[in-house]
């Protein structure tokens, strides 16, 4: 019986019962539904899943892909609005960029982030201000201030300068490092390093 089941096994399945088109329906959505809970998923994948970020330390971040290893070093630049300086500091200024960059000979990764404006330090002075201040005309005028100040930081955002190095050698990493902050030191360039 089993060779001839084999054989001839489509004479003996028993017919599966159709689905309703009430069931079909379902059965469709909850496909849909899943496949846009995969998609989804994969667009809020995290961070880490594709960055291959082995380890962040105090000033850089340790990458790894399977045997590969590389560590990445980065400063930050204060920015400079060279159009409110006068046409020959902005050729100063350009052409100090220029040769710093050109005497730097390892790659380079530039990134460049809108942050809301940090104006902590001036608040703190017309907190100051307000607070010793006894005459009630100057304390409306520092007020003014304040509500103007907040207002251009809800309103406007600073851009910031990044410039970071990959290295898979830790003492070529340091060398170029030192180098590339000595340099834009030299430009008149204030670079921090990076850390947490």
């Amino acid at each position: 019986m089993s060779f001839l089941k084999k054989i001839f096994g489509f004479l003996f399945k028993k017919k599966a019962r159709r689905m309703t088109s009430y069931e079909r329906s379902k059965a469709e959505k909850l496909k849909k539904a899943k496949k846009d809970a995969k998609k989804l998923q994969d667009k809020v994948a995290s961070t880490l899943n594709w960055s291959h970020i082995d380890e962040v330390t105090d000033n850089s971040i340790r990458l790894k892909k399977g045997k590969k290893q590389a560590t990445v070093m980065g400063v930050k630049l204060n920015p400079h609005d060279i159009f409110i300086d006068d046409l020959e500091d902005q050729r100063r200024i350009i052409e100090n960029l220029r040769m710093a960059l050109n005497k730097m000979p390892f790659r380079m990764y530039f990134s460049f982030v809108y942050s809301p404006v940090n104006a902590d330090d001036h608040i703190a002075k017309l907190m100051n201000a307000d607070r010793i201040e006894s005459d009630p005309m100057v304390k409306q005028m520092i007020q003014a201030d304040f509500e103007k100040l907040i207002q251009f930081q809800n309103a406007y955002a600073e851009l910031e300068f990044f410039v970071m190095i990959k290295e898979r050698s830790e003492e070529r990493l340091h060398k170029y490092f030192q180098e590339m902050k000595r340099e834009f030191e030299l430009a008149g360039f204030l670079p921090r390093t990076l850390n947490r």
